[in-house]
């Protein structure tokens, strides 16, 4: 997959990909909420995500995201971030990436560890 190409005035160090891949976003605390989205496009560095709701900027953010790509064809891989929100524009916010882990998650009728059976 290609990265997106950024117009002239992109300040962007890192190179965005295109990727729609279903999410759940939590925000903890004073101003706590909660939603569900797509995302837009990703970065190693940040996240543009479309939400059901409007996302306040400058707020922790939680996202979980349902990874398109299956480890070894069998898991299903979830991608845990956590970050800050640093742009909001409607029901679009930008979220810069403090950390990050993938998870694993099986596929619904797949175990993730194949059975072992007797002969």
């Amino acid at each position: 997959m290609a990265p997106m190409r950024g117009n002239g005035g992109d300040r962007r160090s890192r190179p965005r990909y295109p990727i729609e891949a279903a999410l759940e976003w939590v925000i903890q605390g004073r101003r706590a909420a909660a939603g569900r989205g797509k995302t837009i496009n990703l970065s190693s560095g940040g996240i543009l995500f479309e939400s059901d709701q409007a996302v306040a900027e400058r707020m922790q953010i939680e996202l979980t995201i349902a990874w398109p790509a299956r480890l070894d064809d069998v898991a299903g891989l979830t991608l845990h971030v956590t970050g800050r929100t640093v742009r909001s524009q409607g029901k679009c916010a930008a979220v810069k990436i403090l950390h990050r882990e993938f998870r694993t998650r099986p596929v619904a009728g797949r175990p993730v560890v194949p059975l072992r059976t007797r002969h």
